[in-house]
């Protein structure tokens, strides 16, 4: 079966152009060989064909030999040129049924997440049935990654402006608010489709589904993508030596506030070392993760622990 069969087929039911593109948007064509990008730069074409096809039939212009010859004469060949990336084919598919079908686009950011720790969706979601027993319980900050399935924009009673958005993930779906802070620095890339990397509070309410109170959002090609060969962007001053160090100094080990630290520090990949200096035990731990020194990160810290408590040199 080809895509010209499949017309042929149709032809008396009379069905559309935008139906048969569609169908070829979302994948429907696949098991004849053919590329999307192939049947999209024909599929005019072929209707036009068949429909022509069929009128002259209809008129009574054409004997058996000659529907025969004008039917391989009107055969169209396909074009030899490249599909359509996966991400363009996983956007056709959204836009014609509302699923990703033959894969997800965060697939390809599953390093990247992997190495900021972001939370999959589902164990929030999961988690929030258990109240306070669960690890993602109410309040507790957490970072994850998705793509953007939806978003709506609301004026408050103060008169500025806030946004809903939906981020989905390979696990799930959750919905974030966005207040009018936090959306001032991220509003221009809060788009559907756009991948972002997401930092905020678990707000589950019970008899509700659980959300998120964004505290930042970036994309996620600006997380330490180059240095992953992820394709994103090179951190500042990747390959140079830096010879800053970020000490945070902490009351105890088992001092709550140090995951909330750590995950603000993901959203600021880069290549400072840092230490921990715990002032009870007085031991200092030396990071893993690294970081990319910045008024913003610094000015979070400051405001997590105390001004006395972060120290670059």
């Amino acid at each position: 079966l080809s895509l010209q069969d499949f017309c042929e087929r149709m032809a008396e039911y009379d069905i559309n152009r935008r139906t048969v593109e569609s169908l070829i948007r979302c994948g429907a064509f696949d098991s004849t060989g053919a590329r999307r990008s192939q049947l999209m730069n024909i599929y005019d074409r072929v209707i036009d064909s068949v429909g022509n096809a069929r009128r002259q039939n209809v008129a009574g212009q054409m004997d058996l030999f000659g529907s025969a010859e004008n039917s391989s004469l009107n055969q169209i060949d396909l074009p030899d040129i490249k599909e359509f990336s996966q991400r363009e084919l996983l956007a056709m598919e959204k836009a014609s049924t509302g699923l990703f079908l033959s894969g997800h686009p965060m697939t390809e950011y599953s390093a990247l997440l992997k190495k900021a720790m972001a939370v999959p969706i589902i164990a929030i979601v999961a988690d929030a049935e258990q109240g306070e027993t669960g690890e993602y319980s109410d309040g507790t900050t957490v970072t994850i990654g998705g793509v953007v399935t939806a978003v709506r924009l609301k004026t408050t009673k103060s008169n500025s402006q806030m946004a809903y958005i939906t981020l989905e993930d390979t696990t799930g779906s959750i919905e974030s608010l966005v207040f009018a802070k936090v959306l001032s620095s991220c509003g221009s890339y809060l788009k559907e489709d756009s991948p972002v990397i997401l930092r905020g509070r678990i707000s589950a309410r019970e008899d509700e589904e659980p959300k998120l109170i964004a505290e930042e959002i970036r994309p996620l090609t600006e997380l330490d993508a180059g240095a992953m060969r992820t394709g994103g962007r090179r951190p500042e001053n990747a390959g140079k030596k830096d010879g800053n160090r970020l000490y945070l100094r902490f009351r105890t080990e088992s001092d709550g506030i140090t995951n909330r630290v750590l995950s603000v520090m993901r959203f600021f990949p880069g290549i400072s070392p840092v230490t921990f200096y715990f002032e009870q035990t007085k031991k200092r731990t030396d990071l893993n993760q690294r970081v990319r020194i910045s008024e913003k990160l610094v000015a979070e810290l400051r405001l997590l622990i105390g001004e006395e408590n972060v120290i670059v040199k």
